[in-house]
């Protein structure tokens, strides 16, 4: 795993892919309203936590094949590299669901 994040610190140090600026002029936004307790409980700071929020969102849109790996990316404002490394290893395995014996 250290590997891994050396792999992903390298890429973005030297990476040479400069996003292009948007034009929000024409893009809709959104306000999502959380409460402080959330942000409490997190023990991040506003940024953090909205960043966290963001791309979690971008996560759930990729799958379900709203969004391409790519635009999913671009969505929460990172490399497809860095999203694809932070989907796989930021996220816990969903829980295993126990088979039920009717022993």
């Amino acid at each position: 795993m250290v590997q891994d994040m050396s792999l992903i610190d390298n890429v973005q140090n030297n990476c040479s892919i400069v996003f292009p600026k948007w034009d929000r002029t024409n893009i809709p936004d959104m306000s999502i309203y959380y409460p402080e307790d959330l942000l409490i409980t997190s023990g991040k700071s506003p940024k953090d936590l909205e960043a966290e929020l963001l791309f979690l969102l971008a996560v759930k849109l990729y799958e379900l094949c709203r969004l391409s790996l790519g635009k999913a990316a671009e969505f929460c404002h990172m490399h497809k590299i860095q999203f694809m490394f932070e989907h796989g290893c930021r996220l816990p395995d969903p829980p295993l669901r126990s088979a039920r014996s009717d022993e």
